[in-house]
């Protein structure tokens, strides 16, 4: 029987790929996909029943999310979110040289969702519409695929409340993870966050249905243009900018609100063990940073186990000591 991270197979073991980059993406691309699949399918039934429950809506997105961090958690960190992978990045949390492969599998993992929806539930469209795609009106259906604004809410409004909600997305983010504040089980990180998703979507839906995932919205707003709704899924009050960029600066404003009045007093000692992304203040040294007291060995970061290396690139200690463990040890 084959083990847990062993193909199943014999002849798989040719396609295992050891090409860090092209792992992170892969769980980046499946974690988001996920995330949309359930969550962008709430909206169908909320367009196509008489089920007009806005809360289910969010319940959906909210294990949408909770999902797809568990897709990804043991890879990438399970961002699912491209302000969250930008707002790590910000604070050290993620090398910077990532988050290009992060973000790309984000959207293209979202864009594979959102088309798998439409086509899914192209009779409903057809049936509500015959076939005309309007984004609102009596026969509008542009909720299915991505984000739009209250007709009643000024532009300024809209880029103010995704401020406030991507703030508050990333605050309680860098809450819950932070294992020397409340010390949640890591185990309870993706859970804890769907649930916050859900209460941020049912709080701030309102406005501008809460576009704090610039993956969730982009990527199906083209689609959206492709399959019929047009140009007009771009040029409808000229919104589709806010959920492209503006949740990233309220991703920082709030990580960074938390580093700077919470974070950096703590003085409890953190954990140092788990995948990069996921344990996320800080993390051990990086690959060929000293430790100050090891003299030429250093402590790498290599498939979610910390190692012990000697200046030649050594293996001298057994893979999974954990990285707090080998920072205090002396080398004789």
């Amino acid at each position: 029987m084959a083990s847990a991270g062993n193909p199943p197979f014999p002849f798989l073991r040719k396609f295992v790929t050891k090409n860090e980059a092209v792992k992170e993406f892969l769980a980046e691309f499946l974690g988001t996909f996920i995330l949309y699949m359930f969550g962008g399918a709430s909206f169908a039934h909320f367009l196509f029943t008489d089920q007009k429950d806005v809360f289910a809506v969010t319940f959906c997105w909210g294990i949408g999310v909770m999902l797809g961090i568990q897709t990804g958690a043991g890879v990438s960190g399970g961002h699912v979110n491209p302000i969250v992978t930008t707002s790590f990045a910000s604070v050290g949390k993620l090398p910077w040289r990532k988050v290009p492969h992060y973000i790309l599998g984000q959207h293209l993992g979202a864009f594979l969702a959102s088309a798998i929806l439409y086509f899914n539930y192209i009779d409903l469209l057809d049936s509500v519409d015959g076939g005309e795609r309007q984004i609102f009106g009596k026969n509008g259906t542009g909720v299915l695929l991505t984000t739009y604004p209250n007709d009643n809410v000024h532009l300024s409004v809209c880029v103010f409340d995704t401020i406030i909600c991507s703030g508050l997305l990333m605050f309680t983010i860098m809450v819950i993870l932070d294992d020397r504040n409340a010390n949640t089980t890591k185990g309870m990180h993706a859970f804890l966050i769907g649930i916050m998703v859900v209460a941020l979507c049912w709080a701030y839906g309102a406005n501008c249905m809460a576009a704090v995932n610039p993956a969730r919205d982009f990527p199906a707003r083209v689609l959206s243009a492709l399959v019929g709704y047009g140009a007009e899924s771009f040029t409808f009050r000229n919104f589709w900018w806010i959920p492209m960029f503006v949740p990233h600066l309220g991703g920082l404003i709030g990580t960074w609100l938390y580093v700077l009045c919470i974070g950096m007093h703590i003085s409890k000692p953190q954990s140092k063990d788990g995948p990069e992304g996921v344990n996320l203040l800080p993390l051990a040294p990086r690959a060929g940073e000293s430790t100050g007291n090891t003299g030429v060995y250093t402590v790498g970061l290599r498939s979610a186990v910390y190692h012990i290396t000697d200046d030649r690139g050594t293996h001298v200690a057994s893979p999974g000591v954990p990285a707090a463990n080998i920072i205090e040890e002396k080398i004789k």
